[in-house]
């Protein structure tokens, strides 16, 4: 499995970006979005927030997502992951199937961009 891990922090000004391939075990290949932000909402401004992201990743990429106390779960066809919310941070973690890595970028960038809407 090859894993793609992006990070960038929005505590900084400018923040940061860093990318790590690590092989595993397993020969499936995927590909992997690790978003971690700091926040100052409330949990229930976050939420809200979390539901606009989710939202805008729903419409653009065809998930369907639903709340397990506060981490929303989205999946579909090639495409697993959740929005882990918690006081003063959010992540986001997003697996593509092989198929689906070829279009990383567009998705990390599209995640990148509501979360900076959202979350400022």
């Amino acid at each position: 499995m090859a894993t793609w891990t992006v990070s960038r922090s929005s505590n900084r000004p400018g923040g940061f970006w860093h990318d790590r391939r690590v092989r595993s075990q397993t020969g499936t290949t995927m590909s992997q979005i690790s978003i971690i932000r700091k926040h100052d909402k409330s949990m229930k401004a976050a939420k809200s927030a979390v539901n606009k992201v989710a939202a805008a990743i729903a419409k653009k990429f065809s998930v369907e997502h639903q709340w397990e106390d506060n981490i929303l779960h989205f999946s579909r066809s090639g495409v697993d992951g959740h929005i882990a919310l918690s006081q003063g941070q959010v992540e986001v973690h997003v697996k593509l199937g092989f198929l689906l890595m070829f279009i990383r970028e567009p998705v990390a960038t599209e995640i990148e961009r509501v979360l900076d809407k959202e979350f400022g």
